[in-house]
């Protein structure tokens, strides 16, 4: 894992009233574009887990470029806490999922410490853990 932690965050500075969100289907590949309007606070477009709404980033852990990709997603049904992982088949950089920001980061550089796998966590605490059969 070669991630430049002090460029990663999870702040989606809000763009309008409206974005746009990764529809993830059941049991498919396939996702649909959708659009919602998340709550805005001080410029900042939040997730809303009571709606299905979670962010998803998506950070470079190769080259420690600093790059993070972040979006809106719904249909993962998380009401609380992140999911993170490296295993991801077509880019294999570390993906997280999360209704709040701090469970994200937290799930994150777990996943980063274990060099690579899956973590499940709330707040500040891991839940769950499975580390990569690849990992150093």
């Amino acid at each position: 894992m070669n991630v430049a932690w002090e460029s990663v965050e999870f702040r989606i500075p809000a763009g309008g009233v409206r974005a746009r969100v990764i529809g993830v289907r059941p049991d498919s590949l396939v996702t649909a574009a959708l659009v919602d309007e998340p709550p805005i606070r001080d410029g900042e477009a939040l997730a809303d887990p009571s709606r299905d709404l979670l962010k998803i980033a998506v950070i470079e852990r190769h080259m420690a470029s600093g790059a993070v990709g972040k979006a809106f997603v719904r249909g993962m049904g998380l009401r609380e806490g992140a999911l993170a992982s490296s295993v991801a088949h077509d880019h294999h950089n570390l993906i997280v999922v999360g209704a709040d920001d701090a469970s994200m980061m937290t799930a994150a550089r777990r996943v980063s410490a274990l060099h690579g796998g899956m973590v499940v966590a709330c707040g500040q605490r891991v839940v769950a853990e499975v580390r990569s059969r690849w990992a150093a």
